[in-house]
């Protein structure tokens, strides 16, 4: 099934009548027209990524002004508890990945941290200028998976900038290389078996650049009550550790 991005202040109401007619920006309709061939009857599913679905059709082909007909809607509500990925920045590419795997993961909040050995350095300019692409990024993986919720994404000019984003209760925990960390698999289990489910509006999982966090911010993220884990003995590249956290905070949720 072919996806598209519609836009939530061009979704109809729920109480619409249907079919409701919409009109897709340029860069959707140039993708469907131009790329995928679609001609008029072909369904397309609609998102918009705060929950929304729709089934519709194409009645045009326009390159540029593609028109659809929806003919279904539906709502997905948010996860009952939210995961945050809070992790360092980290070159363009490997930046990319991480966000896609975050959204195929069901992330609920991406924040992009400048920590003490980032090699990537950005000025409050370049992260706004660099919120189009990345938000792109997280549309395209949106679509791609059919997750109907996109994750919030935030930016933070320190570590301590990062910590002050936080909810209040949350709770979290970050890769460390310290001799107390524990071993992630122990954590994970402590949220899978627990009676009641963790009592905490949402979790988090922290992750630094490829020099690690430095002395102080691993300190500081001590002080803040999240727990050290262990990745274990091999050396993870700052993707694949955060392929890894997300994956036992998925599977620690879906608890039986």
């Amino acid at each position: 099934m072919l996806r598209a991005f519609l836009p939530t202040s061009l979704w109809p109401a729920a109480d619409a009548v249907l079919p409701y007619p919409v009109v897709l920006d340029e860069a959707e309709s140039n993708h469907l027209a131009n790329v995928m061939r679609v001609t008029p009857g072909t369904p397309i599913s609609l998102l918009d990524g705060a929950g929304h679905m729709a089934e519709s059709h194409v009645v045009q082909a326009r390159k540029k002004a593609l028109e659809l007909e929806i003919t279904a809607l539906s709502a997905v509500p948010p996860p009952a508890l939210p995961r945050i990925l809070s992790i360092a920045l980290v070159r363009e590419q490997p930046l990319d990945s991480i966000l896609q795997k975050a959204v195929e993961l069901g992330v609920s909040e991406i924040r992009l941290i400048q920590t003490a050995h980032c090699v990537v350095r950005l000025s409050a300019t370049d992260f706004q200028r660099k919120l189009p692409r990345w938000t792109s990024v997280l549309q395209s993986a949106c679509k791609q998976s059919g997750n109907p919720w996109m994750p919030l994404l935030k930016t933070a000019a320190s570590l301590d900038a990062a910590l002050a984003l936080r909810h209040p209760g949350e709770q979290g925990a970050f890769g460390a290389l310290r001799p107390e960390a524990i071993p992630c698999v122990q954590w994970f289990d402590s949220l899978r078996t627990a009676p009641s489910g963790p009592a905490t509006p949402a979790l988090s999982v922290w992750i630094g650049p490829e020099g690690d966090f430095s002395a102080a911010e691993s300190d500081a993220l001590l002080a803040a009550g999240l727990t050290p884990l262990s990745l274990g003995p091999i050396v993870l590249r700052v993707e694949t550790a955060a392929i890894a956290m997300l994956s036992g905070l998925l599977l620690a949720s879906l608890r039986s």
